[in-house]
């Protein structure tokens, strides 16, 4: 099992935060060809290649040259009658929806939607393949690749939606005796950086100010590097220990990197 992971490339929507629509006119569709570059760099032998069912996955991995499997287990979360909205639409028409979510985010289900826990439960049969199978490359979503990293990094549920993924990232996973190596491997496209950590106010009656503006004031110039990352699992937690390209350590691989939004 060496499963390989990409979170697919931003559309331009994503500059307006806005959940799961995508444009036709997307500015970022080089990325389709640098992921293709480097796949054939890597000559991965007996490679497959699974994506989502949802057009984003699909025209990413449209130009790699492997085997490709679509895999509706691996759509993204269903935001429910908030599909197509932004974060702050969200916290100007559901306040306590939005509030909701923020106070139990894995729990938490989009009305007419899916919460983390049900993706997870979604996921199993995915996660139970790659177990199972050799050189995968998973082009898949934001909270997609949130649960899949959390099962091989031992994460607990409570983390699991606040899993920092980067954009326009490669994250190989070999495993290890005790754990697994994971290596993040950014391949230079531009992205935009709409990470948004749980809120220190969660009532419903907080200001539309209180709720979305630590997200919309994010940093967006992160440098992105090149990390690897041997993740140990023990009796008393997991441990993971981070080094970047030269060799240094790296206290924590996600804040080096461009941080994504939370879906």
């Amino acid at each position: 099992m060496c499963p390989t992971i990409d979170r697919i490339k931003q559309s331009s929507f994503d500059y307006q935060y806005q959940l799961h629509h995508v444009s036709r006119f997307d500015p970022t569709m080089i990325y389709a060809d640098t992921l293709a570059e480097y796949v054939a760099n890597e000559n991965i032998p007996d490679l497959i290649v699974w994506t989502s069912q949802m057009q984003r996955t699909i025209q990413t991995a449209a130009k790699i040259n492997a085997p490709k499997e679509q895999w509706k287990a691996l759509n993204e979360i269903s935001a429910g009658i908030c599909e197509g909205l932004t974060y702050l639409e969200i916290a100007q028409r559901f306040p306590e929806e939005f509030a909701a979510r923020d106070d139990a985010k894995y729990h938490y289900r989009y009305p007419g939607g899916e919460s983390y826990q049900d993706l997870v439960a979604r996921l199993e049969p995915v996660i139970m393949e790659l177990e199972r199978a050799e050189n995968v490359l998973v082009v898949c979503h934001q909270a997609v690749a949130r649960c899949i990293l959390a099962y091989f990094l031992n994460k607990d549920a409570e983390d699991l939606p606040y899993t920092k993924v980067p954009l326009h990232t490669v994250i190989k996973l070999t495993p290890m005796a005790y754990g697994c190596l994971m290596e993040c491997i950014p391949l230079g496209t531009e992205a935009v950086n709409t990470h948004r950590e749980k809120p220190k106010n969660c009532r419903p009656d907080r200001t539309i100010s209180e709720a979305v503006n630590e997200f919309l004031e994010e940093h967006t110039g992160a440098t992105k590097i090149r990390t690897k990352s041997e993740i140990v699992y023990k009796s008393g937690g997991t441990k993971i220990e981070t080094i970047d390209i030269n060799g240094n350590p790296v206290s924590d691989y996600s804040r080096t990197n461009s941080e994504p939004s939370s879906i």
